[in-house]
């Protein structure tokens, strides 16, 4: 049997060095308060540290897809608009199936492209102002045609590409800041700009004391980006033939500024001054990157259906800004922007047809497993005399469950849990990993329950008990080191479930018949005030236990078709052992 290991622990964040346009003087004084300023506004920290934590995560090749995972899940919102991309056309092929798990995402995507969606997605998820929401959205629509571009250039799925995507997504990374965080001071460089007596880059020095360029590159260093894509956040000399890619450092800047480029030539120009643009571009970085005027504008046509197809997906009007505007108009074979706007994509139309079959086939799966699995079919108990610390039976399917960043309704719910036992179905078909499985039973009751902690506890032969592995919520995965059921524990609640292979759910954990029967262990580390617990065993023997909790008591309420799908999610981990084993 295939182990489940626990995650590492993140790498401590990096720290800001003087940039190769902000000397360690003046300029570095100027970042530095800049980021000083930043801090102030309330998201800004929190956008830090997701950023951040994903690219720490990055570094770690045995553990990340545990660690990568359990990041994004804790955003809900961000967790939704990944998984709506991820089955968009913009990233998945006509006649792959639907993808309705983060575990299941990184496992057909790769991690590179994941991350670089998670990392592009964070950064507008938060910037929410709505006095410039209008610019915020057009400049999320400029960084991503510019994404769309470079991939384009490099192996698509690739790591290349990957880090391709984010070299363009944040190459002007220090304007779209600017533009968040120092409103007044952007609307003056623009106004010294329209003028006419200044270069960007000048307005913004006068302004700023630092051009954007030193600015993003700051910022980037202090998030912990490698120094490859910092690296490509520089601006090649516009009046220079590009130089020969030498270096991967070199090929993302060079990449990244093409991409730059050509989003402003397809912006500003179109007709005859785009095509004389493009074929100066093709003469400027032909050798560097080999590409010819037909590629380009190939590739430039492409860009422009996947963004449309994005902006669909994450609810982008592109008819409504001049950008989109513009973007629509130079499509292949259209007419005006607005019919444009209102015609299907192909991609979309795909999509569409995958979610109305998605109903069927989490229905044949939800079978198919009780069908192979045990069926489990008695009440969820307690083992006390006492019905009202315990649900003895599946209670009335509620409009809501209460959980941290979520609140979502009982056709959701089971709409998340059935797309997830598809998902769990192709995986285990598929002969993965134990592992692979596990995570993803466990990721889809704790996106699907909305609860605030899942973790899986697998047997440890040698001490005779279920030790915690994996987890998804606040404190994981370091708090599931603390989870530790002794399986000979006499009076022991946790052990004596394992023990009986029955189901349990506690509604109130400091009820007086059940608190007795509470670990210290558990107390401290995790004191949940309602929890479930869901045993696996094998030939009557337990070897694993799936925990789920919320803070407080009477906050964990399951319908009886929620109740079915539940547990036909942990029969299909007791599959995979079976399978593991025999295997």
């Amino acid at each position: 049997m295939q182990d489940i290991e626990t995650p590492a622990a993140a790498a401590p964040s990096a720290t800001v060095e003087p940039t190769a346009h902000a000397p360690a003087s003046a300029g570095q004084d100027t970042l530095e308060f800049l980021l000083r300023r930043m801090r102030l506004k309330s998201d800004f920290p929190a956008l830090s540290e997701s950023i951040q934590r994903i690219n720490e995560i990055s570094r770690s090749d045995r553990e990340r897809i545990d660690s990568v995972s359990s990041a994004i899940l804790q955003d809900f919102s961000l967790t939704n608009k990944i998984l709506r991309m991820v089955n968009s056309s913009y990233y998945r092929g006509a006649h792959q199936e639907p993808v309705s798990t983060m575990s299941r995402a990184i496992m057909v995507l790769g991690f590179e492209a994941i991350r670089s969606l998670a990392v592009s997605l964070t950064l507008f998820e938060h910037m929410t102002d709505k006095a410039r929401a209008a610019k915020l959205r057009e400049e999320f629509v400029r960084a991503s045609l510019r994404a769309a571009i470079a991939r384009s250039l490099a192996h698509h799925g690739s790591r290349a590409g990957e880090e391709a995507h984010l070299a363009a997504m944040f190459h002007r990374l220090g304007r779209l800041l600017a533009l968040y965080y120092f409103p007044e001071e952007f609307d003056e460089i623009e106004r010294q700009v329209n003028a006419g007596g200044a270069t960007e880059e000048a307005a913004t020095r006068r302004v700023l004391g630092i051009d954007f360029e030193a600015l993003g590159v700051g910022v980037a260093r202090s998030w912990g980006f490698p120094h490859a894509l910092q690296q490509s956040m520089q601006v090649l000399d516009p009046d220079a033939q590009v130089p020969a890619v030498a270096s991967h450092e070199m090929n993302l800047r060079v990449i990244a500024n093409f991409s730059a480029e050509l989003t402003d030539l397809m912006e500003r120009h179109e007709g005859a001054k785009l095509a004389a643009g493009i074929d100066a571009l093709s003469h400027r970085y032909g050798k560097s990157l080999g590409v010819t005027t037909p590629q380009i504008r190939a590739r430039s046509e492409h860009a422009i259906e996947q963004i449309r197809e994005m902006s669909k997906v994450l609810g982008l009007h592109l008819e409504k800004m001049p950008l989109g505007r513009r973007l629509l108009s130079l499509e292949r074979g259209q007419g005006s922007a607005e019919e444009a706007s209102r015609r299907p994509s192909a991609g979309n139309v795909a999509s569409r047809s995958h979610e109305a079959s998605r109903g069927d086939e989490a229905a044949g799966g939800d079978e198919a497993s009780r069908g192979r699995a045990p069926s489990g079919d008695t009440p969820l108990q307690d083992g006390t005399a006492a019905p009202a610390a315990s649900g003895l039976s599946p209670d009335p399917a509620p409009d809501t469950v209460p959980a941290p960043g979520a609140d979502t309704g009982a056709p959701r719910r089971q709409e998340i849990l059935a797309n997830g036992l598809v998902d769990l179905s192709r995986t285990l078909a598929e002969q993965s990993a134990l592992n692979d499985i596990v995570r993803m039973a466990i990721e889809t009751l704790y996106r699907g329950m909305a609860l605030q902690r899942v973790l899986f506890a697998l047997r440890d032969a040698r001490t005779n008990s279920l030790v915690g592995r994996l987890g998804f919520g606040p404190g994981m995965p370091e708090l599931a080191k603390s989870f530790r059921i002794p399986l000979d524990a006499p009076g022991d609640l946790f052990a004596a479930t394992a023990n009986k292979g029955a189901d349990l759910l506690i509604h109130d954990s400091g009820a007086d018949n059940i608190v007795a029967r509470i670990p210290a262990w558990y107390r401290e580390h995790f004191g949940a005030g309602s929890f479930i617990l869901l045993p696996l065993a094998l030939r009557a023997m337990p070897v694993g236990l799936i925990y789920a909790d919320q803070p407080g008591a009477n906050q964990i309420t399951i319908g009886e078709q929620e109740l079915s799908l539940v547990r036909a999610i942990r029969n299909q981990v007791v599959l995979a052992f079976r399978q593991a084993r025999t295997g």
